[in-house]
């Protein structure tokens, strides 16, 4: 079956689980709690759980949850590597499973106890993926510096790229879409914000992309008993501009703020709380979160051939809780909201509306939409048009051929074309180098 199919935007599956001290090495942890997972002897892990996980997922549904990765990327083959770091005062181990469709990486995080405070899946990249740049990039015009960003306790690690330039340069801020994304935004064997920042480094723009807080932060963000969007996304992002815009290299009157999917949906959130000179928004939606997530699942419905038993109730379970969202309450569990987020979360965007804010800002924008989106479709663009196509400063293009990551393609869009190689479509750039061209002779 097609990998992502149940999880459009990205793959990723956040477990939070506590364990007792061991005498093991971190990799020898690492390696064990793959065994278990792959021998379905789920009772150990659940009896390492905090009392609030053994309510939350006891083994039945931990078996669940194992098995719907599997159906997703196919069955387990072995280990790969396991590589072990030191973040942000936890002990991390990246266990790379080779699974029958794509590398799965497993990211376990362990306390100064020894205790497993986070667990994640995201797809890995491949081994290999030909050129590692697209082919607008000019690798001679730029060069890229590794930097941190933010304050404690989420400090974020970040790549400045940096145009050669004896001037001040103008520059932008990558936001992320859904999930636990890294600095590259990478899916599968893409990575979509390292093409960006190739690219449009290539034209002169400095390019700052970082680290999610999820990413960096997931076991503890999962910890909180309340957050926001604005803890996943927004304070990070204004951080990132403030931080831009303190660098000698950088125009400080000509930062923009990139926004992809979600962090298009956010951008305008993000524009009211900081001072930018312009919004660009890749693949933004303009209705509710709630709305797109239940056009996705029924858009898999219609074009997949088959389904089997499990991904139906999978897509039925989530469909129950997306309703449940939308009458939401604090006193809403989060085990009924989709993916397990507190109630706070949807709360806090109930009455958000992009493209009302956006309105209401003086902010140059431009909107690029890919023309075989299917995760957020024409009929986002078509909204964003009758609310906001009529300002001046708004400019709207719809790129043909285009999917979700941007890159191009034909016919039906699927999750399963996000686990073939490519870049960043050439126009996007183009796109985006015009129409900076214009607000710099403004």
């Amino acid at each position: 079956m097609s990998a992502h199919r149940l999880i459009p935007a990205f793959l990723s599956l956040m477990l939070i689980l506590t364990g007792q001290p061991h005498a093991q090495t971190i990799e020898e942890r690492a390696r064990e709690v793959i065994a278990l997972l792959v021998a379905g002897n789920y009772p150990p892990l659940v009896a390492q759980f905090s009392e609030q996980m053994k309510a939350g997922l006891p083994a039945e549904q931990l078996e669940t949850v194992w098995n719907q990765l599997q159906s997703q990327v196919g069955g387990f083959q072995g280990i790969d590597t396991v590589v072990v770091s030191k973040q942000s005062g936890h002990d991390v181990a990246v266990v790379t499973l080779a699974m029958e469709q794509l590398r799965i990486n497993a990211r376990i995080a362990y306390n100064q106890y020894g205790t497993i405070v986070g667990l994640f899946f995201q797809a890995a990249p491949p081994k290999t993926n030909g050129s590692s740049v697209p082919a607008y990039a000019d690798t001679s015009r730029y060069a890229a510096r590794n930097v941190t960003i933010g304050e404690a306790p989420y400090e974020l690690g970040a790549t400045l790229t940096l145009p050669i330039s004896r001037r001040k340069v103008p520059a932008v801020v990558l936001v992320h879409g859904s999930g636990p994304s890294d600095r590259n935004s990478q899916i599968g064997p893409n990575a979509p914000f390292r093409d960006l920042a190739s690219g449009l480094s290539s034209i002169g723009m400095a390019v700052l992309r970082y680290d999610k807080r999820t990413f960096t932060y997931g076991a503890e963000l999962a910890a909180m008993t309340a957050y926001t969007v604005d803890d996943e996304v927004t304070d990070d992002a204004v951080a990132a501009i403030t931080w831009l815009r303190q660098q000698p290299e950088i125009d400080s009157e000509h930062i923009y703020l990139v926004g992809h999917s979600l962090g298009g949906y956010l951008a305008p959130r993000i524009a009211s709380r900081v001072d930018v000179a312009g919004l660009i928004l890749l693949a933004a939606p303009a209705r509710s979160l709630l709305d797109l997530m239940e056009e996705q699942y029924a858009y898999i419905v219609e074009t997949s051939a088959e389904l089997s038993d499990m991904e139906r109730e999978v897509i039925e379970q989530r469909l129950t809780t997306i309703a449940v969202a939308r009458n939401v309450t604090p006193q809403t569990s989060a085990d009924s909201l989709p993916f397990g987020i507190v109630p706070e979360y949807w709360i806090d965007l109930q009455d958000y509306e992009p493209h009302t804010t956006l309105a209401g800002l003086d902010v140059p924008t431009l909107l690029i939409f890919g023309e075989r989106d299917y995760q957020v479709p024409l009929a986002e663009e078509e909204l964003w048009t009758e609310s906001v196509g009529d300002l001046d400063r708004v400019t709207i293009r719809r790129l043909p051929g285009l999917n979700h990551l941007l890159m191009m393609g034909e016919g039906l869009s699927t999750a399963a074309e996000y686990e073939r190689p490519g870049f960043v479509d050439r126009s996007v750039i183009e796109t985006i180098g015009l129409w900076h061209r214009d607000q710099i002779r403004e």
